[in-house]
């Protein structure tokens, strides 16, 4: 008869042993809820707590702007919205398994590798435009932010608190240090992330008007469409009235000067499409303005 290769005493030991290891190193799936729950009491805490106040200070920026400004304001958030969206939808499609460059061809690999480089540049440009207002309010935004930095060092601790940051780094020492990917995510809504919305820029591009900005840009996309684009010589407009008023739509070019009227007009409540001749333009981008009762939009449209 054969001896068993462990002897009871061996097998509680060894079960001991495995109990205390997954006690003590949670699997990344319950990683990934704590980083969620945290996420989520953060993403909270921010639209209840910090927007309001740095909303109302951001409020207080707009008697020191020029229409001008103001108008390349409201583009530069529309192009920042339409890229939020556009990174929205890709993170959906990797979360789907949609997006994983495993069949695709070089030029297809190439085309992806050359459309990410696009939204980068697009990206720096709006940040770069952005810089060149904020420069010249630069005493303005900095007594604004300077009226509220004692709120800003609460804010920080609080969203310190509620990520649990000081209990992970005193109980879970080196362990905590080496956390995985799923505890990372989220990290947008950190202390981090506070911090940009304090940089001139930013708070520069904030919406004062809405309750926040991927709202927005979801709705933008929803109530208003310019296509094709980019297009040739006509692009249709389409757009959604929630109710009856005067429509305003207008051309500008990519220094943000109105160069068309489109129209100007009563229209009743509902879906209404349009297609504008744009043959006389110079190859170039351009943006059109749709002002309704209820809402306001822009989009960036390029002429080829």
């Amino acid at each position: 008869m054969k001896k068993p290769l462990f002897n009871t005493k061996s097998n509680l030991l060894l079960l001991g042993i495995i109990l205390a290891f997954l006690t003590l190193h949670p699997s990344n799936a319950q990683e990934k809820r704590r980083g969620e729950n945290k996420n989520e009491a953060v993403r909270n805490y921010l639209k209840t707590t910090v927007f309001p106040t740095l909303k109302a200070q951001r409020a207080k920026l707009d008697q020191f702007l020029s229409p001008e400004e103001q108008t390349r304001i409201d583009e530069l958030r529309q192009r920042m919205a339409s890229l939020r969206k556009q990174q929205k939808l890709e993170k959906s499609n990797r979360k789907e398994g949609n997006s994983k460059p495993i069949n695709l061809s070089e030029e297809e690999r190439t085309q992806r590798k050359a459309l990410r480089k696009e939204k980068m540049r697009e990206r720096r440009k709006i940040q770069m435009a952005a810089f060149e207002i904020a420069d010249r309010h630069e005493q303005e935004i900095e007594n604004l932010l300077s009226e509220i930095k004692p709120q800003a060092e609460a804010w920080r601790k609080e969203m310190k608190a509620l990520r649990g940051e000081n209990h992970d780094k005193t109980e879970k020492g080196d362990f905590q240090a080496g956390k995985s990917k799923a505890l990372r995510k989220g990290k947008p809504h950190s202390v981090k992330g506070l911090r940009t919305f304090l940089k001139p820029t930013r708070f520069l591009l904030l919406d004062p008007q809405q309750d926040n900005d991927e709202t927005r840009g979801e709705r933008f996309h929803q109530e208003s469409k310019a296509f094709p684009n980019p297009m040739n010589d006509q692009i249709s407009l389409k757009y959604t009235l929630q109710k009856k008023g005067i429509v305003s739509v207008n051309l500008y070019d990519d220094q943000g000067k109105k160069i068309r009227i489109v129209k100007n007009q009563l229209e009743e409540a509902g879906k209404h499409e349009f297609s504008m001749n744009m043959e006389e333009l110079q190859p170039g981008t351009y943006y059109v303005e749709i002002i309704t009762p209820s809402n306001k939009f822009k989009h960036r449209i390029i002429r080829q």
